[in-house]
């Protein structure tokens, strides 16, 4: 439950950051591409997929899902490496602050200003 909250808390904070971000954009014209670690038909995959749903339909903003399934964490890196337009990944939460935080950022603070100090999912990673 703790692991799917934490996925679920940086889904929603990127997600709000993306939108913001984008806000100069009309929100037809802006997708975003999202790598999960799970398979399509899954229960997480499914709330992931409700959560974009009702994303794009609050913000008209798509958000583009591949389910790459537990194979992500062989895919990653060289996609990452390559430039392939990822958004968003998930992957194990120690793996993402262990291996991928080259393209991560932290979202420590913005955890602490929500109210969600107490939560070991992110990277320790400054922002240059």
């Amino acid at each position: 439950m703790k692991r799917l909250m934490s996925m679920f808390l940086i889904l929603t904070m990127v997600f709000s950051l993306t939108a913001m971000g984008s806000s100069a954009l009309a929100a037809e014209d802006v997708e975003i591409n999202f790598w999960s670690m799970w398979n399509e038909g899954e229960p997480q995959a499914t709330v992931i997929a409700e959560a974009a749903e009702a994303f794009e339909q609050e913000t008209g903003i798509h958000v583009n899902i591949e389910w790459k399934g537990r194979d992500i964490n062989t895919l990653l890196t060289a996609s990452l490496d390559s430039g392939d337009a990822i958004d968003i990944f998930e992957d194990d939460y120690n793996r993402i602050g262990q291996v991928y935080t080259e393209w991560t950022y932290d979202l420590t603070e913005m955890a602490v200003a929500a109210g969600y100090e107490g939560y070991d999912c992110f990277n320790n990673q400054a922002i240059a």
